[in-house]
């Protein structure tokens, strides 16, 4: 529609404001946005009744992504001109990507009034009334008081000077919540911003009634921070509408079936075996210890809370707390809403969490640009599956192969990578290993060994390793077998000369040797240190009742209950584990008494059994050690 002069308009002043609307018009179609609104703008100074300057610039804004302003200078342009079409187009868009959708369907209501049979009005209603059912259906899946409870909440954080207008919960299940962008979201943008007065810190936790008695008669608990938090929601959750935190305490999931602490002796049988299943039993009671501490010194304690709600007040916090700094202190907090982000691995989160000490709120930030509609993560830290699910009741199954292969190439920048360099889902999954020097009697080198590291030899050592020999508890743990191995005074002799350079080099004096820092020696002590690794390992896998091959066709039958499964996952992680390096240990002792150097890299290169030890057999049996002969 052409856009009519004005009587009392000056034709020049006209003629100038079309001249920059052509300009900005060009800049628009090289893609030269911020040049482009630009010149609109300046075209708008010279006629702000030009309903077509206000309507280019509402273009160029949705193309930069500032939905806001598009929408802004559209209901201008549509004041102006009723009749203009692509008003209800623009307008329905913007309130679109705002995640506004019963405005965004008004807009294309008011535009199929003036044309009936447009077919990008028709394409956005088909969209839009497809996203709000979906909505519809989502809220379905959450029962009422899951529902409101929600509501109070975000109203409560609203209220409080809390931000999270990008971002809106996902109903995932009855009770499981995500949360999902409204919008496209900037890299660096912020997500969530908390004020601290909705945060709860370990200090305004420790000010409970029952924190401070615990305090003034100097109670150890075994855990300590978890068991003074779930003090805390205790007593403000019984002040009821009395509490600050009354909306946020009732948020809170009622439901942790899915934590291991509560499972039945019947799904703990699928953990049978695994050393997942004595961190269960650790930390089961752990709860119980420190609830009949509590009672004991404080026995009315006992009385108003029974130890199922100390259970599920402790694994709330277990499962919320955030390690921060505020004004350069570290602390523990519990913070509303932004306890509801799902986690990823690191590498694979697009966002971040840090305290603000400038507005003094936790804040949520993204790494990334996050497209509308896209559940948004952070990591938890580096914690393994079995980790994972002990403290947050789910296992990772994602395929990490992209996220390792990144680390992977940070670590060796440079390095080519190999297939299989990557194990995508088994990446994540610990296995703790408990191993022991020899007796003096089997090792007359002990002597010499405590003098290395300093002092006496430990009874026994922990570790835990995952399915990559290259990671630092692995090569660790490999190191200290190495250590352990060792019979010949001369290779320790030479370890001393190595560690007395170091020292003199860096001015460390009285740094002890670290075992796990030992390098391969020589072919002899690698072979024993592969024999030590079976032996072992071998034991542990034995403590299983099931096969690879029978935990697989379980995962396979759809027949598990959510609980059983990650119980099946959790055990199959780990003998995953075991069985890599049984195999490795193998296959790399066949190796260390093969002297054919050439034989044994035609092997690490085509033979498809040795490809996921490539950059050992490379590094180590034909670089350092065969290499030596």
């Amino acid at each position: 529609m052409a856009h009519k002069k004005k009587g009392n308009k000056d034709q020049k002043v006209i003629s100038e404001g079309d001249r920059l609307k052509e300009q900005g018009n060009t800049q628009l179609q090289l893609e030269n946005y911020h040049k482009a609104i630009d010149y609109y703008s300046q075209a708008i100074k010279f006629d702000d009744k030009n309903y077509a300057y206000f309507h280019n610039r509402s273009l160029a804004y949705y193309l930069l992504e500032n939905f806001s302003q598009s929408l802004q200078d559209i209901q201008i342009c549509k004041s102006l001109n009723k009749d203009y079409i692509q008003v209800y187009i623009r307008e329905a868009s913007a309130y679109h990507q705002l995640d506004q959708l019963d405005l965004a369907l008004k807009s294309v209501q008011e535009g199929l009034q003036i044309e009936q049979n447009n077919e990008e009005l028709l394409k956005l209603k088909d969209l839009i009334q497809q996203e709000i059912n979906q909505q519809n259906q989502e809220k379905e899946l959450a029962d009422k008081e899951t529902l409101k409870k929600s509501e109070n909440l975000l109203s409560w954080v609203q209220a409080n000077k809390g931000e999270f207008s990008s971002i809106k919960l996902k109903y995932l299940s009855t009770h499981n919540r995500s949360i999902v962008s409204k919008r496209i979201i900037q890299a660096d943008e912020t997500v969530i911003s908390i004020p601290q007065e909705q945060v709860i810190t370990l200090d305004v936790a420790s000010s409970s009634d029952f924190c401070k008695i615990l305090t003034e008669k100097n109670t150890q608990l075994v855990q300590q921070k978890h068991a003074y938090f779930a003090l805390f929601l205790l007593q403000e959750q019984k002040k009821k509408d009395a509490s600050h935190y009354k909306a946020y305490i009732d948020s809170l999931p009622t439901d942790l079936s899915s934590f291991p602490a509560l499972f039945s002796e019947e799904e703990l049988q699928y953990l049978e075996g695994t050393a997942a299943l004595k961190l269960v039993q650790e930390q089961k009671e752990d709860i119980k210890t420190d609830y009949e501490s509590i009672s004991q010194v404080i026995p009315e304690f006992k009385s108003e809370f029974s130890f199922e709600q100390f259970r599920w007040a402790f694994l709330c916090s277990h499962s919320r707390v955030f390690g921060i700094k505020v004004k350069g202190v570290k602390t523990s907090v519990m913070v509303p809403l932004a306890d509801m982000l799902n986690h990823k691995h690191s590498g694979q989160e697009d966002s971040e969490w840090v305290f603000d000490d400038a507005t003094n709120c936790f804040t949520v930030k993204a790494l990334k640009k996050i497209q509308r509609n896209q559940q948004i993560h952070f990591s938890y830290g580096s914690k393994c599956n079995s980790k994972l699910f002990l403290n947050y009741g789910f296992v990772d199954v994602q395929d990490h192969t992209e996220t390792i292969k990144k680390l992977k190439e940070e670590e060796r920048p440079g390095r080519q990578l190999i297939q299989n360099d990557y194990r995508g889902i088994n990446y994540f999954n610990e296995l703790p290993v408990v191993f022991c020097f020899d007796q003096a009697q089997d090792d007359p080198t002990l002597p010499i060994k405590a003098k290395l590291i300093g002092g006496s030899i430990p009874v026994c050592c922990l570790t835990r390793i995952n399915e990559d020999f290259e990671t630092q508890n692995s090569t660790g743990f490999l190191g200290y077998l190495r250590f352990i191995c060792i019979r010949d005074p001369n290779q320790l002799g030479k370890l001393f000369d190595s560690h007395k350079k170091y020292i003199e080099q860096t001015n460390q004096s009285n740094l002890p040797f670290l075992p796990q820092k030992t390098p391969p020696l020589s072919v002899e002590n690698e072979h024993k240190m592969w024999q030590r690794v079976q032996e072992l390992l071998i034991p542990l896998l034995l403590k299983y009742k099931t096969t690879v091959v029978k935990d697989k066709e379980l995962l396979e039958s759809g027949s598990l209950s959510e609980n059983q499964r990650n119980c099946v996952l959790i055990r199959l992680g780990e003998k995953n584990i075991i069985e890599y390096y049984i195999d490795m240990a193998s296959k790399m002792m066949y190796l260390l008494e093969n002297n054919d150097k050439k034989q044994i890299l035609e092997s690490a290169k085509s033979d498809p059994k040795y490809l996921p030890y490539f950059h050992y057999i490379i590094q180590v049996i034909l670089a350092r050690l065969l290499y030596q002969k």
